[in-house]
């Protein structure tokens, strides 16, 4: 049995703004909203794994 969980991360400079990722069927869906507009996407295990590794890389360029 799998994990039943959302993420939701609220965007820091606009209200109601937000990122959520969330399975359905078989692919992970990444919804974006930003002044009431919203927009998703569906990816596949493998395209995910490689999304998430890329979004590391670019996380590690940030200087602190």
């Amino acid at each position: 049995m799998s994990a039943k969980y959302e993420l939701k991360l609220l965007c820091y400079n606009e209200r109601g703004a937000y990122v959520r990722a969330f399975v359905e069927s078989d692919y992970v869906c990444i919804e974006m909203s930003s002044e009431g507009v919203e927009s998703s996407i569906y990816l596949d295990k493998a395209t995910a794994i490689k999304f998430s590794k890329a979004i590391r890389t670019e996380i590690n360029k940030i200087q602190d």
